[in-house]
């Protein structure tokens, strides 16, 4: 029994899977380390794991994922890149002290020795990302930050360094002038040797932020030339850049209305960007792009607020499909959208660009027999992975999810197996400086999880809770368990684990709950997640807990608000109810809408008093403006707001 079952597997392995497979779960890895750089290279199948002072290679397989070869490159190694192609070439990057550090494997060779790339005394690095051609060509990119001060403001620099096939690295080039507002630096380069380089620059202050697009070229050998412009794009939205063998590159971004796409054919220049779908959206955009050998593409992009992903494809070069789109809420039930609004980030940064950018956390791929996969969430969770795919010739997208974990994944990763077959690698947080890496594939036949455990939620320890107090639930299991709970809000910290090695008794804690609390004693529900340890679905339940929060916990009201037009301002007041903190604000915005979902056209921040009861602003806005609302910053929940029309 168990040798046809082992044959059955082997076979599964060697032969690809179609379109609605089944999708199951191969056993997971617990492994140590941080899962920030778990990636994938590129290559079919592969995976890069963070190792220590470097990195470690895996392969997924519908049998598993089999651990690799470790490449070391120096203590206190920070990854950031590591990139291969199915030819055999590579390239590892990131960053050692104040040096960007790199190791190149040609076609069938070996990882050489790491290079260390200087960086200039009074900078330092980040962002740093490097691609590399089917032949080996190779180029390294990053941000440096001035350790100095420019009229009271960090200034940031664009540096790009690259290597010919088997030839060492020439000396860096900057791109561009020196500034406060670089942000994205994201590099590509083609079997031609021709390299790209994609920046971004943010333009404006305040609520009118948005970002300058340019792209680099530099062919073999020659210097950088100056940089071709793009247009604008939406602030906190990164644009992505993708380039085939033969030197055909495509950029994607939304300009906050219109997905834009710009296309460069081999050897010419840019086209203007065109529109490929509606981007309309008050929060962040994310884009990712993806470009095959023969100009078959697909461009994808989320948006946060109003919680769908869309694609655009072609199966060759011309124009895009119309777009296919799959509704993905992120944004939990009852959260106030202001809170992720480009506006509020706006304020939390004091209005000024210059951000950095962690690399994307999921990625999109062209499979084997004709689609396109991306490594996202299940509708309405972000606890849940899921793949999504869909036809290049146009059609409705699939969503396959895996398995919930007692936590929300970390990672995401969308690959292609050795076959073309799609797969989905995420990450779970684990005890300590550990995490466990899951992978799902069409066609695995998943193994049958270990026997759920009993959990018993115990009566809090403290029902009545001060501003710092933690809620402490007694959590009981008759084995092993790994135990879970998350507030249905994003108000407190929101989640605890508890694991057990044996049957026994932990704590689960939640930080602010007194914040989800009513004044008098009330019921508050959370949800609990669970499972063996080494299973790889967890089952949930709804608990409900009766709490309160403590008089001394500052819980504000906005009462008696009144906004009046004079001229060219609206002169917004209103009235306190309920004890104030110190250390907070009151966000007094205007918008054209009733709607707490429509972006401000104007926001300004009043800091709060404990003392004081009465307060009034004055907002600078034209006749667009005709409501104004005013929100208490101790809570992301609408019922902390107050809309009111301008008279």
């Amino acid at each position: 029994m168990m040798r046809a079952a082992l044959v059955a597997l082997a076979l599964l392995a060697a032969t690809p899977a179609t379109a609605g497979a089944q999708f199951g779960q191969v056993e997971p890895l617990t492994l140590r380390g941080d899962d920030d750089c778990v990636r994938t290279t590129g290559a079919p199948g592969e995976l890069a794991l963070p190792a220590t002072d470097g990195v470690r290679f895996a392969q997924a397989a519908r049998t598993g994922i089999q651990l690799g070869r470790t490449v070391t490159m120096g203590k206190g190694f920070e990854c950031s890149a590591a990139v291969t192609r199915a030819s055999g070439a590579g390239v590892i990057a990131g960053e050692r002290g104040d040096s960007v550090v790199v190791s190149v494997r040609a076609p069938g060779g070996d990882w050489g020795a790491p290079v260390t790339i200087p960086v200039e005394s009074q900078w330092r690095t980040d962002s740093v990302a490097a691609a590399v051609s089917d032949r080996g060509d190779v180029i390294v990119t990053w941000r440096e930050e001035s350790t100095g001060l420019d009229e009271g403001r960090t200034s940031y620099r664009f540096r790009a360094a690259r290597a010919a096939p088997g030839a060492a690295f020439g000396a860096a080039e900057t791109l561009g002038a020196s500034s406060s507002l670089h942000e994205v630096i994201l590099p590509a380069i083609a079997a031609t040797g021709e390299a790209f380089v994609l920046t971004s620059t943010a333009e404006g202050t305040d609520l009118d932020l948005r970002v300058r697009l340019s792209v680099y070229v530099g062919a073999q050998g020659a210097p950088f030339g100056a940089p071709t412009a793009l247009g604008l794009g939406q602030w906190l939205s990164t644009p992505a850049m993708a380039a085939a063998p033969d030197g055909r590159v495509l950029v994607a971004f939304s300009d906050g209305t219109s997905q834009r796409v710009a296309e460069r054919a081999p050897g010419a220049a840019f086209t203007p960007s065109v529109s490929v779908g509606d981007a309309r959206e008050t929060s962040v955009t994310a884009t990712l792009v993806t470009l095959g050998a023969g100009g078959e593409a697909v461009v994808a992009w989320a948006r946060y607020a109003r919680g769908d992903v869309q694609f655009a494809a072609r199966v060759a070069p011309g124009p895009f499909g119309a777009p296919s789109r799959v509704s993905s809420p992120l944004l939990p039930e009852g959260f106030d959208p202001f809170y992720a609004s480009r506006a509020f980030f706006a304020y939390v940064i004091d209005g000024a660009g210059g951000l950095s950018y962690e690399a994307a956390y999921t990625d999109l791929v062209l499979t084997g027999d004709g689609r396109a996969a991306l490594a996202w969430f299940q509708s309405g969770s972000t606890t849940v992975p899921a793949l999504l795919t869909t036809p290049l010739t146009g059609g409705a997208v699939t969503r396959t999810r895996g398995g919930r974990g007692v936590e929300s994944p970390q990672t995401l990763r969308a690959l292609t197996l050795a076959d073309g077959t799609p797969a989905l690698a995420w990450t779970e947080p684990g005890s300590g400086s550990s995490y466990t890496l899951q992978l799902a594939a069409e066609g695995v036949v998943e193994r049958p999880d270990p026997a759920p455990p009993r959990v018993t939620i115990g009566a809090p320890r403290s029902r009545t809770l001060s501003e710092e107090e933690t809620l402490r639930l007694p959590v009981r299991c008759d084995g092993p368990c790994e135990v879970g709970v998350a507030a249905d809000s994003f108000t407190s910290d929101i989640s605890d684990t508890v694991r057990l090695k044996r049957a026994g008794t932990g704590v689960l804690s939640v930080r602010g709950a007194a914040y989800l609390a009513p004044a008098r004693l009330g019921p508050v529900r959370l949800t609990i997640t669970y499972r063996a340890p080494g299973a790889k679905h967890a089952r949930t339940r709804t608990v409900t807990v009766r709490i309160a929060r403590a008089a001394s916990v500052p819980f504000p009201r906005a009462t008696d608000v009144r906004a009046v037009r004079d001229g060219g301002s609206i002169r917004v007041s209103w009235r306190v109810a309920g004890r104030q903190s110190e250390t907070d604000s009151y966000f007094v915005s205007g918008s054209r809408t009733r709607s707490i979902a429509s972006e401000p056209s104007v926001l300004r921040a009043v800091r709060t008093k404990r003392s004081r009861r009465a307060y009034s602003v004055s907002l600078r806005a034209g006749s667009e403006v005709r409501f104004v609302t005013v929100r208490t910053s101790f809570g992301f929940s609408p019922r902390n707001n107050v809309v009111v029309p301008v008279r």
